[in-house]
């Protein structure tokens, strides 16, 4: 019989496991470019052939800081897609908030799942006989 916590508890981890992206690198692109979506990124199809070189230029799985007329902007290459996810820095901080969340989750996750672990481990040992004669004679 499962323990009523654990019917609670293994789909949290599957959750954040996906959450997360611990699949794989694909996986874990294609999350952060729905974080930086998420926090209000534009993404721009590069159609020119400027464009497409830039795109392919640009440090990959890298969020690089640029300055153009006179503006800070954030720009994440998808050269798979062809495509760029421009944030200003407001966009930028509100991206590093959200990550900054999932890890603390996971983090929390994590802990809470060795302290059940370990709460298990402890009183399983005594669990056998902890309340004594279960035959039904007794004082209430």
């Amino acid at each position: 019989m499962k323990h009523p916590i654990s019917r609670l508890f293994t789909p949290l981890v599957v959750a954040i496991a996906l959450l997360t992206g611990c699949a794989s690198g694909g996986s874990k692109v294609a999350h952060l470019e729905s974080l930086l979506a998420a926090s209000g990124f534009r993404v721009v199809p590069a159609t020119t052939d400027e464009e497409l070189q830039q795109v392919q230029t640009l440090p990959k799985n890298a969020i690089t800081k640029v300055n153009r007329r006179g503006k800070d902007y954030y720009i994440f290459p998808d050269s798979t897609q062809k495509q760029l996810y421009i944030g200003t820095p407001d966009q930028y901080q509100d991206f590093l908030t959200r990550r900054e969340i999932e890890k603390n989750a996971a983090a929390d996750n994590a802990a809470y799942a060795e302290s059940l672990r370990d709460a298990r481990t402890a009183s399983s040992a005594n669990w056998d006989n902890a309340w004594g004669n279960w035959t039904g004679t007794g004082g209430y």
